[in-house]
């Protein structure tokens, strides 16, 4: 998308920019929270998001607790793939971060303080 130049992309669809971005600008309340490649901020999610299938009440639970980012229901029970807050054990399986689940990792903890943040990614470079 960029060779020489600067591209802004100001969106919440998380395959649009782990297609076009060699670097990532998250933005806080102003503030630069963070500034590396798409693939850095998903290692820096690794052991922090977890799925499993849980009844009714432990899903509400799970919900209170942590961010989830997929809710499905299934025979047998609700399936929930969610992010626990660092330094926190998983409450099921560890699985693989998204970029999208990444972004929300260090997003989220600011967003529980104080509400309205956004994000700016700025992309540089060939993908």
């Amino acid at each position: 998308m960029a060779k020489e130049r600067i591209v802004i992309l100001s969106t919440h669809i998380a395959s649009d920019v782990e297609a076009t971005a060699a670097r990532l600008l998250l933005l806080s309340h102003g503030r630069l929270v963070w500034d590396g490649t798409p693939e850095a901020l998903i290692a820096r999610a690794d052991g922090r998001v977890f799925e499993t299938l849980v009844d009714d009440a432990e899903a509400r639970e799970l919900t209170r607790l942590h961010h989830i980012t997929t809710r499905v229901r299934l025979a047998g029970g609700v399936r929930l793939r969610g992010i626990v807050a660092a330094g926190e054990s998983l409450p099921g399986p560890r699985v693989e971060a998204t970029l999208e689940e990444a972004y929300l990792a260090e997003i989220a903890p600011r967003e529980r303080r104080a509400a309205g943040s956004f994000a700016f990614v700025y992309a540089t470079g060939e993908r």
